[in-house]
């Protein structure tokens, strides 16, 4: 078996994945604003400011614990990957079991520089395997590289091929 590296996404998800909970978030302090201005309109913009800024901390926190705890790698053995935060997973995909694998960019990602890939597999425990925050150029590169019966050469988070 050959050693497993470990490599971090992208640093740019993380710049992603925050302005996407933000946006996703961005109806709740404005519906309790709506809410609470019938009652009164001072409280509605102090409480809507509160859970705004809460947000914002929350949301910056919970990214950050996310990029740091999203890892993978790609061996002569398969696919590996590791993510969570509080409840930790750790998945191995074998080559020989992967049957079709996928890059999607987004119009948002695309701006960042981003892309997800994902993919499918036959006979295993875990049918769908994505990882999102990787480089548009690395990702279309793991894809190749998976469906390629050769072993990775070039590819960050992959072993070093043996002779």
């Amino acid at each position: 078996m050959t050693p497993i590296d470990f490599q971090t996404v992208d640093e740019r998800a993380a710049k992603l994945w925050t302005w996407q909970a933000r946006l996703a978030s961005a109806p709740l302090p404005i519906g309790l604003g709506v809410l609470l201005s019938a009652w009164s309109p001072a409280w509605a913009i102090a409480a809507a400011v509160t859970v705004a800024v809460g947000l914002v901390g929350l949301i910056g926190s919970v990214v950050r614990r996310r990029y740091q705890h999203l890892r993978y790698a790609l061996n002569d053995d398969g696919f590996f990957l590791r993510h969570g935060i509080w409840w930790q997973s750790e998945i191995f995909v074998p080559r020989d079991k992967i049957q079709h694998v996928d890059v999607t960019v987004g119009p948002i990602a695309r701006r960042y520089g981003l892309a997800q890939l994902s993919f499918y597999t036959a006979g295993a425990h875990v049918p769908q395997v994505q990882v999102s925050g990787l480089s548009a150029e690395l990702a279309l590169r793991l894809r190749d590289s998976l469906l390629d019966a050769r072993k990775p050469d070039g590819v960050p988070g992959a072993a070093p091929t043996s002779a």
